[in-house]
């Protein structure tokens, strides 16, 4: 009997430990770590061949020369090339193909002279008498072959990376000068000054070469054919050296250009 009564006793607190016993739970911790991201912004380099690209549509460009002129009848007065200088403009445009354009521009020449004649000190194939469009009497006294030109051509151009050869057409329009006597009540006495109006139609060709985006150089040859001189002042009308194969002139330029790519843009887009 008292054993019984020391198992209850035992078995009693055994009972009470147990539910004494605290239940483990285990935590699982979520470490979150967060990175820090820099994000750069893009930035695009504008070079060369991107700025040309978005210049390209239209281009309008000034440029000054200096160059030699030969014409084939003036070597029977003198064998030397005159030396000339100039300035022009030019408007260029691209089409069809990014590398293809099409310009048209403006040059005015100053070419100096190479022989003077003096029809009353040298026996020359001018000397002589002519008659104007009213067979008045004229006679021959000077020339020389100092002359201004202006040039209108127009081109098509290709660029192959910084070379730009070209080709097209131009309408010449070129100034002489010479002195007659002319009439005056019935007498050869008056000394009158006579300028020539001639416009002819010629070729040109040549090559540009691009230093910088804005800067060109350039070589170009020009040539065109006048079939006479004609002459003319406030009174008096008459053609002199008429031939019918023409006279052939060349023009060989080496000159520099400076394109205002921006300038023209907005121009442009103003109009347009």
């Amino acid at each position: 009997m008292p054993f019984s009564r020391l198992f209850l006793f035992l078995l009693i607190i055994f009972s009470i430990t147990v539910k004494a016993q605290n239940d483990t739970i285990i935590v699982y911790e979520e470490e979150i770590i967060h990175d820090t991201v820099y994000v750069e912004e893009k930035k695009e380099l504008t070079t060369e061949k991107q700025m040309i690209k978005e210049e390209k549509k239209w281009n309008f460009s000034g440029n000054a020369f200096a160059g030699i002129k030969k014409n084939e009848f003036f070597k029977d007065f003198s064998d030397k090339a005159q030396l000339g200088y100039g300035f022009g403009i030019e408007v260029q445009r691209y089409f069809f193909f990014p590398n293809f354009s099409f310009s048209t521009g403006l040059q005015y020449h100053l070419w100096n002279s190479t022989f003077d004649l003096d029809g009353n000190k040298d026996d020359t194939i001018l000397n002589g008498f002519y008659f104007t469009e009213k067979d008045e009497p004229l006679l021959f006294q000077k020339f020389n072959n100092r002359h201004s030109e202006w040039v209108a051509i127009f081109k098509v151009k290709y660029d192959w990376k910084k070379i730009t050869p070209f080709v097209g057409f131009s309408l010449n329009k070129t100034s002489y000068k010479m002195q007659f006597l002319a009439p005056e009540n019935d007498v050869l006495s008056q000394l009158a000054d006579f300028k020539s109006q001639n416009v002819s139609i010629g070729s040109t060709f040549g090559l540009e070469y691009r230093i910088v985006p804005k800067i060109k150089l350039f070589a170009e040859v020009q040539t065109h054919t006048l079939d006479k001189l004609q002459l003319k002042n406030k009174e008096f009308n008459f053609n002199i050296l008429t031939n019918e194969k023409g006279f052939t002139e060349y023009s060989y330029l080496f000159g520099i250009g400076y394109v205002f790519l921006k300038s023209c843009k907005i121009f442009f887009m103003q109009i347009f």
